[in-house]
C-alpha cells in the first residue's frame, strides 16, 4: 500500500469526519432548545392543568349550590294551579263583594229603622 494515497484520503477522510460532526451538532444544538422549550411548555400545561382542575371544582360547587337552591322551588305543574286556584278566588272575592253590598244596604236599613224607633 502506498503512503502518498494514504496521505490524500486520511484528510478528507477527517474534513468528512469533522463536517458530519459539525452537522451532528448544529441538528443537536436545535434539538436540545427543542426539548427545552417542550419541557418548559410541558411545565406551563401542567400548571395550567392545575389551574383549571381548581376553576372546574369551584363551578361544580357553585352548581350544585345552585341546585340546593332551586330544589325546593315549585315547579311549572305547581306554579299553573296556583294560577287556577288565585283566578277562582278573584271570582268568589267578587261574588262576595257583590253579595255584602246586600249586607250593607240591609245594614243601613236596619240602622235607619232602629233610629227611627227611638226618635
Amino acid at each position: 500500500m502506498d503512503i502518498s494515497l494514504l496521505q490524500t484520503w486520511v484528510p478528507i477522510g477527517i474534513g468528512l469526519i469533522n463536517l458530519c460532526g459539525l452537522v451532528w451538532a448544529i441538528l443537536q444544538s436545535s434539538a436540545k432548545s427543542n426539548a427545552d422549550a417542550i419541557v418548559k411548555l410541558s411545565d406551563a400545561l401542567a400548571a395550567l392543568g392545575d389551574r383549571l382542575v381548581g376553576r372546574i371544582d369551584g363551578v361544580e360547587k357553585r352548581i350544585s349550590t345552585l341546585e340546593d337552591d332551586y330544589r325546593h322551588l315549585p315547579d311549572k305543574e305547581s306554579i299553573h294551579r296556583l294560577e287556577v286556584n288565585m283566578t277562582a278566588m278573584a271570582g268568589d272575592v267578587k261574588a262576595m263583594g257583590s253579595e255584602m253590598k246586600n249586607v250593607r244596604e240591609i245594614s243601613v236599613m236596619t240602622r235607619d229603622m232602629l233610629l227611627k224607633d227611638t226618635a
